[in-house]
């Protein structure tokens, strides 16, 4: 009995070679396996909710998105980035998905998800300049200095100058 007990130690624990959790999911990382990195890091964390571990899922999206962005597979960048944005607001995502989007000609929409988060303020202020390219870029340059006049505060100096 103890011959198998410590087998099934090492499988809940690991691999059969005692690899740890966050070691299993570097390696996926790094071969550019990210859904099963993903699944492998839930079933982690659902079998031990406490352990601790320096990458998360949305850090696993984030990567993604970036490759797909880097083999021009912009659709698919798109959905990981969305899936950031989904888990927690991070500056790379807004800035992928916008360039996703732009990259499918989608414009309108890239600056539809600036101009709500820059609304609802979860819009990182070092983007704030992307932003207002976004307006110049579809006609709006009346909109952009409006909002650089009474918003000035959220934009940094750069962006404003630049504007």
């Amino acid at each position: 009995m103890t011959k198998y007990g410590g087998r099934r130690k090492q499988l809940s624990s690991g691999t059969a070679s005692g690899q740890s959790l966050e070691a299993q999911i570097q390696q996926l990382i790094t071969q550019k396996k990210y859904s099963t990195a993903i699944r492998k890091l839930q079933q982690g964390l659902k079998r031990e909710p406490d352990q601790v571990l320096t990458v998360s899922e949305s850090d696993i999206w984030l990567l993604q998105g970036q490759d797909e962005i880097e083999q021009s597979r912009y659709s698919q960048a798109e959905k990981a980035f969305r899936k950031v944005l989904e888990i927690e607001p991070r500056e790379s995502a807004y800035y992928g998905l916008a360039q996703a989007l732009i990259f499918q000609n989608k414009p309108a929409v890239a600056l539809a998800l600036f101009q709500a988060a820059f609304e609802d303020k979860t819009l990182p202020k070092s983007l704030g300049g992307s932003y207002l390219k976004l307006l110049f870029l579809d006609g709006k340059a009346e909109v952009a200095e409006a909002l650089i006049k009474e918003q000035d505060k959220r934009f940094y100096a750069p962006h404003l100058h630049w504007a």
